[in-house]
């Protein structure tokens, strides 16, 4: 067979290679956790092109992970599998009834792209997948800080928004960092120096979290938490003292405090430097540099505050504590229909406000009004159903019916913190918005199986 034919090639290929297709594994996270940002700064139609270099970069991460392993699809598989390409086939229909590139560019991917990159990745070593990609979402949050620290504005607003140019879009980036972080905390091989250094970016990551002020990802963040901790603590090896002498104490301590101190200091009065020396640099060699224009607002005197995690709650109604969405969502819901419309965004007229392109700010509304009403009941059938799936999971560990492993919990954290995120936000693409990304690739744990999967305790 043609096919598995390809799949043994592959098999051997990684296999002989493995060194280089860990590399390039990794080195595709993390250009598809870097594309949707960089793109923005070269072009004005990142949009086409992230899809395009990302799926490139999908390309090259199946053929990194495609092994021969015999796998099986579950019996909430076939359902999921079934709805990712209604999705996909909905928007590549839409596209061409409605002469929009970007949508059937947007289908191929939901309907075969990502289902192609699923498979491979289940028949790949679980441990190894989750490692390498929670290993590459740290390493693009490395390269983020040291990009927002070069190019990054400074901080003196109530919500900062960094190089992504809003504060939701980081917020969106970190709570996918910060399970990733979890992931290596846990793990019992490393040191407790390495484990000092993952809590410190844990830390610095919380710590970003909160200055962004996005709400919807503190509610996602914490949700995903919760369910990581509720599992490991009330499974952990009770025989098991935990090593905690008075020096680790001591450093845990001190990391807590100083790293929040530390990067509110480098996103105010260190980048704040970095403007004005850079500019100094700029001035050596041009008259004219004092007419240069920036955005970055180096002189401003800004207030800190979390006063917007109050926001509405000080008795300004639900429009206030939505930002408005109500009013946005009403309106969509309006204008749904079945073809769809050619424009993802549309002016919305109330009474107390005025958006002359809003989004749906709903990945099923915004689903649904672009590419159809099926597409969107699609979309919320897919995200049903995984959530249900991940439920049972959580379920039947509770009920001491099947182990936990690192790499379910790391997967349902990434589907709790889309499933949050969806209901705020039209980020229904893979690519643009991280948690998207990796609730579309590591749903393959909620649709595969392997043979070798672990048995439920006490059967043979």
């Amino acid at each position: 067979m043609f096919i598995g034919k390809v799949i043994d090639r592959f098999d051997r290929l990684n296999n002989s290679k493995a060194k280089l297709s860990g590399f390039l594994f990794v080195l595709s996270v993390v250009m598809m956790m870097c594309i949707s940002v960089g793109s923005r700064f070269f072009t004005t139609s990142w949009y086409s092109v992230s899809i395009l270099g990302g799926g490139f970069f999908t390309a090259l991460l199946c053929a990194c992970s495609l092994r021969n392993n015999k796998i099986k699809v579950s019996g909430f598989g076939f359902f999921i599998l079934a709805m990712e390409f209604i999705v996909g086939c909905s928007f590549i229909l839409s596209g061409l009834m409605l002469h929009v590139v970007a949508y059937s560019m947007i289908g191929l991917v939901l309907a075969f792209l990502m289902p192609l990159a699923q498979f491979a990745f289940a028949t790949y070593d679980k441990k190894m997948v989750t490692r390498r990609v929670c290993m590459a979402i740290i390493l693009s949050y490395y390269i983020f800080l040291v990009t927002n620290l070069f190019y990054g504005p400074v901080m003196t607003n109530f919500q900062y928004k960094a190089i992504m140019g809003n504060g939701n879009l980081v917020g969106y980036f970190i709570i996918i960092v910060i399970p990733s972080l979890l992931y290596f905390l846990m793990d019992d091989k490393l040191s407790f120096a390495r484990k000092a250094f993952v809590w410190g970016t844990f830390v610095s990551a919380a710590s970003l979290l909160v200055f962004t002020s996005s709400r919807t990802s503190a509610i996602a963040a914490i949700a995903s938490m919760g369910l990581s901790l509720t599992v490991i603590i009330s499974k952990r090896d009770k025989s098991k003292k935990l090593a905690f002498d008075k020096k680790r104490i001591i450093t845990i301590i001190v990391i807590t405090v100083l790293v929040p101190l530390l990067m509110f200091f480098m996103l105010t009065s260190v980048r704040r430097a970095v403007i004005k020396t850079v500019r100094w640099v700029q001035s050596l060699g041009s008259s004219s540099s004092s007419s240069q224009k920036g955005d970055l607002h180096e002189d401003d005197e800004g207030e800190y505050s979390l006063d917007y995690y109050m926001k509405g709650l000080d008795g300004e109604g639900e429009d206030s504590f939505t930002s408005g969405r109500i009013l946005i969502w009403k309106d969509f819901i309006k204008n749904v229909g079945v073809k769809g419309h050619t424009s993802e965004t549309r002016e919305v007229v109330e009474d107390t406000r005025y958006y002359p392109d809003a989004h749906a700010h709903n990945v099923y509304l915004q689903t649904a009004y672009s590419a159809g009403i099926v597409t969107g009941l699609a979309y919320l059938a897919l995200v049903a159903a995984v959530g249900i799936k991940a439920a049972m999971w959580f379920i039947a560990v509770m009920r001491n019916k099947k182990k936990y492993t690192m790499e379910m919990i790391i997967s349902c954290c990434f589907v709790v913190c889309f499933a949050v995120v969806s209901l705020t936000s039209d980020g229904y693409m893979v690519y643009n918005y991280y948690p998207t990304t990796m609730f579309w690739l590591m749903s393959y744990m909620f649709i595969f199986k392997s043979k070798d999967e672990e048995k439920p305790e006490g059967a043979e």
